[in-house]
């Protein structure tokens, strides 16, 4: 509702997917929208890649955890099925602090219930872990360490967490959602599923658990890519042009 509001009350909307541009438009038409694709944490454009031989075999990083719309319900839904075929996978996430705390953990709100209810009926206990909140460094090192990296979303406009994942070069997999549609080349720099089913997050999850050709694969090609959608230079260039634009109507 706030950004209804305030997307009716401007003339001028940047943004950088075709998610938000439909929605920008369809909320106010008379609006002029500028695409500029993100800037991401300066930590991400310093840092070494991921490198497989590095990595936590089996390992997923999923972030945010105890916020319902990144659906980790759905990875958690899956994860039986991975764990049919890799009994030590093990499912990481900020969000509370320690290993299996949440088992003492004062739940307060109704989605860490359900959460929990899940890792328990279906004895996650020991494939579970939450990790708290990281600073821009530790992000890094929980991206260079998994296997894989599940961005789950129910709804999503561009993933910040994705584009980090990518430059790292992590192989990524996400649902099917907003903006993030414009974010992965399914096969090639990640694998994208419909968001309700978890059968088939979890095959590909195990793809890339099975076939280290194809982790590396996907790993270089997610490198290339998101240096072209996240450069700088490039991005700081088209920025700065849109405000000179906006400048000049308002002359």
């Amino acid at each position: 509702r706030y950004e209804r509001e305030s997307i009716v009350k401007v003339r001028h909307v940047i943004g950088r997917t075709e998610w938000d541009r439909i929605f920008t438009y369809q909320i106010h038409a008379e609006a002029r929208y500028y695409h500029c694709n993100e800037i991401i944490r300066e930590g991400f454009y310093r840092s070494g890649k991921w490198k497989l031989k590095n990595c936590q075999k089996n390992l997923i990083f999923f972030g945010q955890g105890l916020t319902p719309c990144k659906g980790m319900h759905i990875l958690l839904k899956a994860l039986p099925l991975v764990k049919k075929e890799y009994p030590n996978v093990l499912v990481v996430s900020t969000g509370i602090p320690g290993k299996n705390k949440y088992t003492k953990y004062p739940i307060r709100k109704s989605y860490e219930r359900y959460l929990f209810r899940l890792i328990k009926e279906n004895q996650l206990e020991e494939n579970v872990e939450f990790i708290g909140i990281l600073d821009e460094q530790q992000m890094i090192d929980a991206f260079l360490k998994a296997h894989v990296y599940v961005n789950s979303s129910s709804i999503e406009n561009e993933s910040n967490a994705l584009s980090e994942a990518k430059l790292l070069g992590v192989p990524s997999i996400a649902s099917y959602e907003g903006g993030v549609i414009d974010r992965i080349d399914h096969g090639e720099d990640g694998f994208f599923y419909p968001f309700n089913e978890p059968n088939i997050l979890a095959e590909h999850i195990c793809r890339i658990f099975r076939d280290d050709a194809l982790a590396e694969y996907i790993s270089h090609n997610a490198i290339r890519n998101a240096e072209k959608v996240n450069n700088r230079t490039k991005n700081g260039e088209v920025l700065l042009g849109i405000y000179e634009r906006i400048g000049e109507r308002q002359t």
